[in-house]
């Protein structure tokens, strides 16, 4: 979805591994959503579900498996841990979305 009336903004996207390495990407859209960002740009791939919304299921090319060891990948705005799921964040100017590798 493109937002209506928004010229292009720019936004940040940090992804840290597990191993802690990070990679930082700067983008320039006029995208409504962090899914669609991640998406378009083959950032992140995963599925959508009704209770859920967009679950990331691998980042960067890294999948993190739930069921092997209990690794997931954290959405955070800023530095707060998101309370819903990329398809429902709107992305802001100057805005920095934060992928981390993270296990239970």
């Amino acid at each position: 979805l493109r937002c209506k009336g928004v010229d292009h903004h720019i936004c940040t996207v940090r992804i840290i591994h597990k191993d802690g390495s990070e990679k930082v990407l700067e983008y320039h859209t006029d995208l409504e959503f962090l899914a669609d960002l991640l998406l378009e740009k083959e950032l992140a791939t995963g599925y959508t579900s009704e209770e859920y919304g967009f679950t990331i299921e691998s980042v960067d090319g890294v999948t993190a498996d739930w069921q092997k060891d209990s690794a997931y990948w954290a959405l955070y705005e800023g530095e707060e841990y998101a309370t819903t799921s990329a398809a429902g964040i709107v992305l802001t100017d100057g805005g920095v979305y934060k992928l981390v590798y993270e296990t239970f």
